[in-house]
C-alpha cells in the first residue's frame, strides 16, 4: 500500500474509481470502518486487470495483376476485334 491511487470516505458499500487503470496490473485495496466506531484495516484484497488488447492486424494490400496477364488480355481483345472486322468484310462480299 505504498502507491495510493484513491483514498475516499464513502457512505455506501460501493466505490466507483473514476481514473483509468493500467492493463495487466495487480491492484490491492483494503478498507476501514469509521462509524459507528473506527476499526482496524481489513484484510488486503487484490484483482488483476485484463491484458492489453492486441492491435488490429494491418490489412494486406490487394494482390496486383502481373503485366503478362494484361498483355494476353490485350492480344485477346485485338484478336476478337480482328475476327469481328473480318466477319463484316466477308458478309459484304
Amino acid at each position: 500500500m505504498t502507491q495510493v491511487l484513491a483514498d475516499a470516505n464513502v457512505t455506501t458499500t460501493a466505490y466507483n474509481y473514476e481514473g483509468q487503470l493500467d492493463y495487466g496490473q495487480v491492484y490491492f485495496w483494503r478498507l476501514m470502518a469509521l462509524e459507528p466506531a473506527p476499526s482496524d484495516w481489513s484484510t488486503t484484497f487484490s484483482f488483476r486487470t485484463e491484458a492489453a488488447p492486441t492491435p488490429p492486424a494491418i490489412p494486406m494490400p490487394p494482390p496486383t495483376i502481373p503485366m503478362w496477364v494484361w498483355f494476353f488480355i490485350a492480344i485477346g481483345l485485338i484478336l476478337i476485334v480482328v475476327v469481328i472486322v473480318l466477319i463484316f468484310i466477308m458478309r459484304r462480299r
